[in-house]
């Protein structure tokens, strides 16, 4: 058991050390210069030169891989260069409306999908099968982005019953549920699917 654990935590860390190389060459490989992008139109060489220096973009690629992981692994993910917070901080905001988004998600998948994967695997082989199953298939097929765009223009602009975007604290909990409602349908759709099978 021991070994089966070590062995799972082994290619564990090798999967997260290979995307993390991943997803930092796939940034370096963008055209450009890092540098000239962080800075205004009318930045002066020197300025740039600053920049280059101060994010150590005049290193070479294993270095700034190794500066990059080893703050990443103290927590420091660096600094917005839109908002000029910190990453870290902006994260710590955004995790309880991530949480309450998906625990909601996960709510509707439940409550559609193992209905669904009840009444299919009673009835199996039978009509209300094949409906059950089109439908997880639906559910995996359309993709998010669309079926949020469909609810948009239903929901929000041909009946105005709920906001098009937006988010309201948990204090205000009619507003809060009428906020997260479509997003939480349009994202536990396709887990619905999953539970379902």
């Amino acid at each position: 058991m021991l070994w089966f654990l070590a062995r799972r935590a082994g290619a564990s860390l090798i999967t997260l050390f290979i995307a993390t190389v991943v997803v930092f060459l796939g940034v370096r490989a963008l055209p450009g210069d890092p540098a000239v992008a962080l800075s205004a139109e009318t930045a002066s060489p020197e300025a740039i030169e600053t920049i280059r220096q101060k994010y150590a973009l005049d290193e070479p690629l294993v270095v700034q891989y190794g500066l990059w992981i080893g703050r990443a692994f103290q927590g420091d993910l660096g600094t917005s260069p839109k908002t000029g917070l910190p990453v870290t901080q902006t994260l710590m905001e955004r995790l309880p409306i991530t949480l309450e988004l998906a625990s909601l998600s996960l709510l509707v998948a439940v409550l559609i999908g193992v209905p669904l994967g009840i009444a299919a695997a009673v009835r199996r082989g039978s009509v209300l099968d094949y409906v059950c199953s089109t439908t997880a298939l639906a559910g995996l097929s359309i993709p998010n982005f669309w079926l949020g765009i469909l609810l948009i223009l239903a929901f929000a602009v041909q009946f105005p019953i709920l906001p098009a975007s937006g988010f309201e604290p948990l204090t205000n909990p009619i507003g809060n549920l009428s906020h997260m409602l479509m997003p939480a349908v349009v994202l536990g759709t396709a887990l619905a699917a999953v539970v379902m099978r």
